[in-house]
Parts: C-alpha cells; structure tokens; sequence
C-alpha cells in the first residue's frame, strides 16, 4: 500500500506581514500545491492520498468557491480514497459553515472522506484492507491530545476477537478446535491500521504551554497502529531522505509559509508492506520511534519536494565589496524569482563601498520575488581623510575627532553628533 501524507496547507492564509506586492502570489501558492501534489501522487501510484488538519487555515472566511477549488483538486486523485482530518485551524465541533460546505460540495465525490469522528474507518468499500483512527481537532487549543480512544478502541476490538475466535472454537471438534488454536483468534493478520492525528510533537514542535494537542513520541510508539500520519509541526520528522521501520511521519508544510521556515516544502509518500517486521528488520535511525515488535509491518518513508516558493533569512557583518558580492551570489543562485529574502546587515564600510550597497540593494530588489532590507546599522567609517575633508584643520570638531580616532566607537558617535549639528 501506498501512501501519499501530507498536512497544514493552511489554504487562504493572507500573508499580511509581508509586502502586497507578493501577497497574492504566496496566498495562490498554497492553492496551486495542492494540486501539484496529487499530481505527483498519481504519478507515484498511491493508494491513498492524507491531509493531516489544516488543510484550511482558517474555520472562517472560506468562499464556496475557493472550498469548490478544493474539491476539485481532490477529485483529481485517481487512487482509492482521499482522507481529510480537520485539524487546529480548521477544526470541526459540529457547528463550522467550512465543513458543511466541503460536505456538501463533495457528497457526488465516493472516495473523498472527512474524518471527522472518533471511530474507526474501515477502507473495505474501497478495496483496501485498512481501518483509519483518526484523532481530529474540535477546538483550536486543547491541553490534552485526542489518541487516547484509538489505543482503547484497538484493545476493544482484539479482545471481542478472541472471545470470537474462543467461541467458536467450543463449537467445534477437536480437530478443528487444535486447528483454531494454532490459527490464534479471529483478527485478519494482514489489516493495516492506520493512525492520524494533528497536534505538536513533544520535543519537536515549539508547544511551550502543551496547549496543541501535544503528543509524546512514548505514547505514539505504544499505540497499537502500524504507522502515524501527523499534522500541525511545519518542520519535517523525521529529518531524513529516506527511511524504513518507522512508525510516525510528520510532512510539515508543503508550501513554505514564512521566514522562519527553512525548508522547501515537502510530503512522504510512504509505503507498507504485507508482510510483518521482526525486530532484526528494523532498519529506523532512532530507537525512540522504530515500528515496536513484531506485531507491526514493514514501513518506509521517502520524502518529496513540493514547494514552488523560498524564504531566506539572512544577518550579515559587512566590510567591504566582496561581502555584499558572497552575498549576491547566495541569494541569486536558487530560483531568485521565487525567493523571499529578508537581509539584515551591519558594519562600517569606507565610503565607496557604503554607497555600494545602494547597487546591491537595487541589483536583489529586481531580481528577488521580495526583498526585505535592513541596513540601519551599516555606517560610514570614518577615516582622517574624512575629517580633513569635512573640517578645518584646527577646529574643534576636527581636534575632537582626531583625539577620538583609536577608539572607533566614540569617534562614530561623536562625527553623527557633529554632522546632525551642522544640519
């Protein structure tokens, strides 16, 4: 089986921290990705195609047709199913307008399902030898995660299999009843469980007051489930390419979304084997999350590439031309035209160079989807040349500043003193 996950879409974010000049542009993106990942679901074959919550990011202002454009891109699948969990910023309590909507614009659509109740999914209609657990969001804050019912409904369900399977055991004969025995209760070996769930990681997200749902990687491991499929965290889990015998998978944001993420969007297609995998096939980088005994199936994880935009956050000390050149270079040499870069830079520059910056700043500002420029703490370094050009020779200012000239903070203070005086 084949899985496509992928989370926090955070469709109809607005971006107003950032110039309207790319607003719109960064706000379409997380629209347009959407479709480019069922694109490369198809195209990859997978069975089913997961959104971990927030695939809107907001229970609030979301036209028909921007949820209409939504439907349609899901449509587009040609896998077995599409699952949507509802997760903190488009929660479900029963009463969201978003949900209806997309229930209601989707009802014609067989394979797309909104899992939006604490009850098992089972994928049989489709096919597939799955049940889903999912742990959806009713609220956007939640001191407490919403797992707990999957582990208790798991254990449910195994022990009124083996009261099944020993009841019809007595019903047999001996023969039979060894048979059944060796056989062990009636639960299908071969059924995959699937759990999803959106909240933070514990030790991975940044959930400071454990008010997102937070869930411990022990608890995660511990539930009876072949793999985890997470939203909410924006960064990547785990940090790998490639992985095999994992358990839990978060995608992070498949668009990048801001300047403090650093990544370039990404998604798992993750793939389960039939068959079981001992404890010496376990191949997990991380002993904390690795599938745990043998009771759990072989899963492998690839991570794909699916953003269009760039964020790059950059502090710099400059001192002369070849800085700001470095500079230039790193920032034009991915895909300028899909980069928004904030650069923040400090020094004191001779005077040359101090208005070369302007170039530079010009030179970034054409090439770069946005530019976010800083320079209020670059200064003119002020030289003996400069203070003969500026001042007679035995004036004040000019006895002051060259007193002053081996200590270089002073004397920059005390020339910005000198020349906002003069104006």
């Amino acid at each position: 089986m084949k899985i496509f996950h992928t989370a926090d879409l955070h469709i109809g974010m607005k971006f107003n921290n950032y110039p309207e000049s790319v607003q719109s542009e960064l706000k379409q993106a997380r629209g347009s990705v959407l479709g480019k990942m069922v694109s490369i679901a198809n195209k990859q074959e997978c069975n089913i195609f997961v959104v971990a919550g927030d695939l809107f990011d907001s229970i609030n202002g979301n036209s028909k047709k921007t949820i209409g454009d939504v439907v349609t891109a899901l449509k587009g699948f040609h896998g077995e199913c599409v699952l949507v969990l509802p997760g903190n910023h488009d929660y479900d309590n029963n009463m969201v307008e978003l949900w209806k909507n997309f229930q209601e614009l989707s009802q014609d659509i067989h394979n797309i399902v909104l899992i939006n109740q604490e009850r098992p999914y089972s994928l049989a209609d489709y096919d597939l030898n799955a049940v889903v657990y999912p742990a959806p969001c009713h609220s956007k804050h939640s001191d407490v995660n919403n797992i707990r019912w999957i582990k208790d409904e798991i254990i449910k369900e195994t022990k009124s299999n083996a009261k099944a399977g020993s009841e019809n055991a007595e019903a047999k004969t001996d023969e039979d009843a060894d048979a059944t025995k060796y056989a062990g209760p009636n639960i299908d070996k071969n059924q995959i469980r699937i759990g999803i769930s959106h909240g933070a990681l514990e030790g991975i997200s940044p959930d400071l007051d454990s008010s997102y749902y937070n869930m411990s990687l022990a608890e995660l491991v511990g539930a009876p489930v072949d793999v985890w499929l997470l939203g909410h965290t924006h960064i990547t889990y785990p940090d790998k390419k490639k992985v095999t015998g994992w358990k839990i998978f978060n995608p992070g944001t498949p668009e990048p979304d801001g300047l403090d993420c650093k990544h370039t969007g990404n998604a798992w297609i993750i793939t389960i084997d039939d068959t079981k995998a001992g404890n010496s096939d376990i191949k997990a980088l991380n002993s904390d999350t690795k599938a745990a005994g043998a009771n759990h199936k072989e899963v492998s994880g690839e991570l794909i590439t699916t953003g269009s935009y760039r964020f790059k956050d950059q502090r710099h000390i400059v001192r002369n031309k070849a800085d700001f050149e470095k500079i230039m270079g790193d920032l034009l040499k991915d895909d300028p035209r899909n980069t928004i870069a904030r650069l923040r830079i400090k020094g004191k520059l001779d005077e040359e160079t101090f208005n070369y910056r302007n170039e530079v700043r010009q030179k970034l500002d054409e090439s770069l989807a946005c530019l976010i420029f800083d320079d209020s703490e670059v200064g003119i370094k002020i030289t003996s040349e400069m203070i003969h050009k500026e001042f007679s020779d035995g004036s004040f200012p000019s006895m002051l500043l060259t007193a002053l000239k081996d200590d270089e903070e002073a004397l920059q203070l005390a020339y910005e003193m000198i020349m906002e005086v003069r104006r």
